[in-house]
């Protein structure tokens, strides 16, 4: 796990709790011991090893709801799967782990990429926004989220971003 990416976590945790109406546009759940995290590792079995950029994340984090970004609480993760059943071998390739606004967003098992399919009929391509922890930083936490969700001078969650200053330009590295 992306040590500066957990700190930033924590310390959005941190400045969400403290703040009481900040549960209408942000939540983050607790990390996952390793025998919860084995429930379903079914789900992830032979994938490359950049899906372990997100399984190594949930033990500091289970889910979070974040804006419009939402990462699916990993203990009912599997209630989720279906979502991305459009795609060929679905059940093989794709891990689903949350969505974008209500739009679908998985990791390739293949290459460990982020994908979300915002095209309604859905489609095999989506857009591709890196590996997890590139997508945490730059979509997440960084300015990029301007750029999958609109309106975000009117975000609660991005204009949290902005008045903690934990968002600024150019925040990522990779």
């Amino acid at each position: 796990m992306d040590s500066d990416l957990i700190k930033k976590v924590l310390q959005v945790k941190k400045l969400l709790r403290e703040s009481p109406s900040s549960l209408s546009f942000g939540i983050i759940e607790d990390g996952l011991n390793d025998d919860l995290i084995s429930q379903n590792k079914k789900l992830f079995i032979d994938s490359n090893e950049k899906v372990y950029e997100y399984v190594d994340f949930i033990k500091d984090v289970s889910g979070f709801s974040l804006g419009s970004i939402v990462l699916f609480d990993f203990p009912r993760i599997h209630e989720f799967q279906n979502l991305l059943d459009f795609l060929p071998d679905w059940e093989k390739n794709w891990l689903c782990i949350g969505k974008i606004m209500s739009e679908p967003m998985g990791i390739n098992k293949n290459d460990g990429s982020v994908n979300w399919f915002s095209e309604i009929p859905y489609d095999d391509e989506g857009m591709n926004l890196g590996t997890f922890n590139n997508f945490m930083k730059e979509y997440v936490f960084g300015e990029k989220y301007s750029e999958i969700v609109p309106w975000v001078d009117e975000d609660e969650w991005y204009q949290f971003m902005i008045k903690n200053k934990l968002i600024t330009k150019g925040d990522s590295d990779e």
